[in-house]
C-alpha cells in the first residue's frame, strides 16, 4: 500500500511531512499518520456504490479501502489512526479527514472533538461552538425510530411539503429540517438521547465527562444526528464565526457495521471527523522531531487529564508517541519499548491528582516527578 508517511532520517530523526500546514501538523502531534487511501478492492468497489448511494455517504469507499487494508488480517494492530487529504468544496476550501479505527472507547471520541477544537482556535475563529448529540446503538436507534415515525404519523398534515416527501424516505432526515413551519413539530419531537440502551448512555457520559474535564463547551443538540445508514453513537459539529461569516469548520461522529457487510466477522467500531478550512494555511515542507517520548497512562483520572498534556507538548512543538485507547500498562509499555524512545511520561492516579508526570529515562531506569506546567521547559532541556 502507497502510503504518504513523512521520510524519517535516522541520523537526524524527524519526519518531513511533504504538504504541511497548521491542521496536518495538529494531526501529527495528535497521533494521526497521513495515508493515501489505497483503491478499494473489486466487491468493495461494487459494495461503496450500493451503499453510497442508500446513504449519499462520500467517505464510504474510503472507509471500506482503509477497513480493508488495515483490519483484514489475522491479527491486526487497532487501533490505526490515519488523516488523509479530502475533496475541494470550493478552489479555495480544503477538507481534512481523521479516522481512528478499530476502538470503542469514549476518549477517542474526546481526541478527536479536542483537536478540531484545537484547530478553530488555530485559524482564529470567533463564537466556536461545540454541538454534541448520542444516537446509540442499533438498538436504540431502532427504538427512536419507530417513535419518531409514529410522531411524525400524527403531524404529517403540518409538516411542510418537502418533508411529507421526505417522510417516505427517511424519518430521520425531518429532524435536520430547516423550514420554519416543522419548527415546532420537530422541538415536540421523541429525542434519540432519551432512547439509548445503558451501555450507550454509559459511553455518551464518558464522552461528556472528557470535553468538562478537560474544559471544552458544548452543547447537546438534540437535532444533530449526523449520517443514519452508519451513524452510531456520537455525532458533533463545530461551528466559528471569521471575517466572512459563521461556517461549520468540522462534523464528526462514530460508525459501523461496515465491516460485517464486507463479509468480516467482527465490525470495526470507528469514529472520525472531516475538517474543513475556507483558506489553507500556506503548505511548506517541514521538518518536524520523531517523537522522543511515550505517553502512558493508568486510571480513570490519568485519561481525563492526558489530552491537556498532549496539547501543552504540542503548543511546545514536542511530539509524543501515545495509546490514549488502550487501558493495560502492559500494553502501553510493549509500545514504547518497541519504539525504542529514550523517555517515557507516566501518570497515574496519584500524577494526575497533583498535576505531575513521572518522567522515566530508559537508558538508567531513573525518574523524576515534573509538574505538568514544567512538563515542555524539562523535556526540551534533557531532550537536547
Amino acid at each position: 500500500m502507497k502510503t504518504k508517511q513523512a521520510k524519517r532520517k535516522t541520523a537526524n530523526a524527524y519526519w518531513t511531512l511533504p504538504e504541511t500546514s497548521k491542521i496536518v501538523e495538529a494531526g501529527f502531534y495528535y497521533g494521526f499518520n497521513p495515508i493515501d487511501v489505497p483503491k478499494p478492492e473489486k466487491q468493495d468497489q461494487v459494495l461503496a456504490q450500493v451503499l453510497s448511494k442508500e446513504s449519499e455517504n462520500a467517505d464510504i469507499p474510503e472507509w471500506i479501502a482503509m477497513i480493508r487494508a488495515h483490519c483484514g488480517g489475522s491479527a491486526p494492530f487497532l487501533p490505526c489512526m490515519f488523516m488523509r487529504r479530502g475533496r475541494r468544496k470550493t478552489t479555495k476550501s480544503v477538507e481534512y479527514a481523521f479516522d481512528i479505527l478499530g476502538t470503542s472507547r469514549a476518549i477517542a471520541d474526546a481526541l478527536l472533538v479536542k483537536m478540531a477544537y484545537e484547530v478553530a482556535k488555530d485559524e482564529h475563529l470567533e463564537n466556536i461552538s461545540v454541538e454534541i448529540n448520542s444516537l446509540g446503538d442499533r438498538d436504540s436507534v431502532n427504538r427512536w425510530s419507530r417513535e419518531l415515525t409514529a410522531y411524525f404519523r400524527k403531524h404529517i398534515n403540518d409538516l411542510h411539503p418537502d418533508c411529507r416527501q421526505l417522510f417516505k424516505k427517511d424519518c430521520q432526515a425531518i429532524v435536520s429540517c430547516q423550514h420554519e413551519k416543522c419548527r415546532t413539530i420537530k422541538e415536540e419531537a421523541p429525542h434519540p438521547i432519551n432512547y439509548l440502551s445503558e451501555p450507550s448512555r454509559k459511553h455518551f457520559m464518558e464522552v461528556l465527562e472528557f470535553l468538562e474535564a478537560i474544559g471544552i463547551p458544548y452543547t447537546v443538540s438534540n437535532f444533530l444526528v449526523g449520517n443514519q445508514a452508519f451513524a452510531a453513537h456520537t455525532v458533533f459539529k463545530i461551528t466559528g464565526t471569521d471575517r466572512s461569516g459563521t461556517y461549520t469548520l468540522a462534523e464528526g461522529g462514530r460508525w459501523g457495521g461496515l465491516a460485517k457487510k464486507m463479509g468480516m466477522k467482527r465490525d470495526v467500531p470507528s469514529v472520525s471527523v472531516k475538517v474543513c478550512l475556507r483558506h489553507e494555511n500556506q503548505k511548506v515542507k517541514r521538518r518536524i522531531p520523531l517523537p522522543k517520548c511515550y505517553f502512558l497512562q493508568m486510571g480513570q483520572e490519568a485519561k481525563l487529564k492526558s489530552l491537556d498534556v498532549i496539547e501543552i507538548l504540542r503548543r511546545a512543538n514536542i511530539p509524543v508517541y501515545h495509546s490514549l485507547t488502550r487501558d493495560k500498562l502492559t500494553a502501553q509499555l510493549m509500545s514504547a519499548e518497541y519504539l525504542k524512545v529514550p523517555y517515557i511520561l507516566i501518570m497515574g492516579q496519584k500524577e494526575s491528582l497533583e498535576n505531575t508526570v513521572l518522567v522515566r529515562n530508559m537508558a538508567n531506569r531513573c525518574q523524576e516527578t515534573v509538574k505538568i506546567c514544567d512538563l515542555p521547559r524539562y523535556l526540551k532541556k534533557v531532550l537536547k
